[in-house]
């Protein structure tokens, strides 16, 4: 990832490392849209099995990882057919699995995107440029973000 914020209260550049500005101490940061990275795919529309599905996430991952994606938006399904349900855990479990690795900085659950959620409040407050994805505050359960 690279500098892409602003302080609003300072107007000092800001890292995508920091929650806060480290002039002010200012949690305001202006993100700009465009300098996002973001893809999304759609794994769990496909009629796939749970391995052919986690196949096609690990290689969006690299791709993710060699193109600097700041998010990727993982469309899994929420799981009402079954293999949807499958696909879902598949995701959030390589998730966590690639966080302990550290080859993801995090990554939020779609039932979690909410302003409301501590795991959306810890999400925002660390990369407060993903309140800038239209996934944003949707509460979709058939959906997961992958931070780079």
């Amino acid at each position: 990832m690279k500098d892409f914020g602003e302080c609003l209260q300072c107007g000092n550049p800001i890292s995508d490392a920091h929650s806060s500005c480290p002039f002010c101490g200012s949690s305001e940061i202006e993100v700009s849209r465009e300098d996002l990275r973001v893809r999304k795919i759609d794994i769990g529309h496909n009629n796939w099995t749970v391995n052919q599905a986690k196949t096609a996430l690990e290689r969006e991952i690299g791709i993710s990882i060699k193109g600097l994606d700041d998010f990727l938006v993982v469309v899994h399904g929420r799981g009402s057919s079954g293999k949807g349900g499958e696909i879902k855990v598949m995701v959030q479990d390589l998730a966590r699995a690639m966080v302990g690795m550290k080859r993801l900085r995090d990554f939020i659950s779609g039932e979690h995107l909410t302003k409301s959620s501590g795991a959306a409040k810890r999400v925002s407050t660390n990369y407060p440029s993903i309140k800038q994805l239209k996934e944003w505050n949707s509460r979709n359960p058939g959906l997961s973000i992958l931070i780079f």
